[in-house]
């Protein structure tokens, strides 16, 4: 059993970590190598600004958690392509479903943002609108 005590922050692969759509980024845009669970490589496009908040992240305390839809396989093999291992505590297939006794996945899974690939930080208001969050995520 793994017993994870203290602040975790879950961190999804596909389109947060890395991204596959060249329409969205320059020629110059960073890329890495992953070996593909099907045993072909894939090239993707580094989120630079989030693989540097994962590290700050990890080195405040927190478990990191890195997840993907496309299972644990394809999760791990973006974590050693990144280099990521001596930061990442769990590596797991992203939640297929959840039993709680409350509805709200804010009550347990804590709060959403998201770091762009262009460094903006966004996060949900109040409201529950997504705006652009000025400054350093200071999540404890």
């Amino acid at each position: 059993m793994v017993v994870l005590r203290g602040p975790v922050m879950a961190v999804d692969v596909d389109d947060t970590i890395v991204s596959w759509d060249d329409s969205k980024f320059s020629p110059e845009q960073p890329r890495i190598e992953i070996e593909h669970m099907s045993g072909y490589p894939e090239f993707a496009i580094i989120n630079e600004p989030l693989v540097e908040h994962i590290k700050r992240m990890k080195r405040r305390g927190h478990y990191i958690v890195i997840w993907s839809g496309g299972e644990f396989g394809w999760a791990e093999s973006v974590v050693k392509a990144l280099g990521l291992e001596p930061y990442v505590d769990v590596v797991c297939s992203k939640f297929k479903y959840h039993m709680d006794d409350k509805r709200d996945p804010k009550d347990k899974l804590g709060s959403w943002s998201y770091i762009g690939f262009d460094g903006k930080v966004y996060r949900e208001d109040n409201s529950g609108n997504v705006i652009e969050h000025k400054g350093e995520i200071d999540e404890n």
